[in-house]
């Protein structure tokens, strides 16, 4: 493959938001064929980008699916090869729709499991946010739990895209690692800037942003104690 188009996937990757030491990339000959193999790591998804024999710009591509089993696709286009824009669009669709989609099932919560060990939300309305201890061990368990359910109702009933999601749990995580070094009285104020900010990337209307503090209402339940 040509630099031009190598570096152009690498901007690609930066632009969507991926860390490039998540992609490993290796050439391998499919028969007359060179192609350029890009695996997520820890992932059993790859895409496969085939350079056609007679020219250096012309190129089809297949990619592994996010269903069961994570089957191949067939080489696309079927009966003609495509400039390397159309490759970059074909690369971009994967990433949103079966990488991210993989990693937000590997990475969402198993509510009913959790539950059932016992490391459910509980108690949480028994924290007191007034005062300027920093969280206890049980506390962050609970406040982790309760961040994780939110994060799932965000995703179900106000539906953010592919890259609203990966921006939510950006700032959800902000605010659990937070729990680690700010005492309860600071980190309230963090929660109401991350809901503002949430619903700023969101670009939500009155109707949704009210229904984003109702979640968190949901979720925890002591919401007043967490006003100003």
């Amino acid at each position: 493959m040509r630099k031009k188009y190598s570096n152009q996937l690498f901007h690609l990757v930066k632009n969507l938001g991926i860390e490039p030491n998540n992609l490993e990339m290796e050439d391998i000959t499919d028969g007359v064929f060179i192609v350029k193999v890009i695996k997520y790591i820890g992932t059993p998804l790859s895409f496969f980008i085939r350079e056609e024999t007679g020219s250096f710009d012309l190129f089809d591509y297949k990619y592994n699916q996010f269903k069961p089993g994570f089957p191949q696709t067939l080489y696309y286009p079927y009966d003609k090869y495509v400039s390397f824009n159309e490759v970059l669009d074909a690369f971009k669709f994967w990433i949103n729709s079966h990488v991210m989609e993989y990693l937000f099932e590997e990475n969402e919560p198993d509510l009913w499991n959790e539950f059932k060990l016992g490391n459910k939300s509980l108690n949480i309305e028994a924290i007191d946010f007034s005062n300027r201890d920093n969280f206890s061990a049980d506390e962050r368990k609970q406040i982790v739990m309760s961040i994780n359910e939110l994060r799932f109702l965000i995703h179900n009933e106000i539906s953010p895209n592919e890259e609203e999601k990966l921006l939510i749990k950006e700032r959800l995580e902000y605010l659990i690692e937070s729990t680690n070094r700010l005492n309860k009285y600071d980190w309230k104020g963090l929660v109401i800037t991350t809901l503002i900010g949430i619903a700023t990337t969101l670009s939500l209307d009155t109707e949704k942003g009210i229904l984003l503090f109702e979640l968190f209402k949901r979720v925890f339940n002591n919401l007043p104690k967490l006003l100003p």
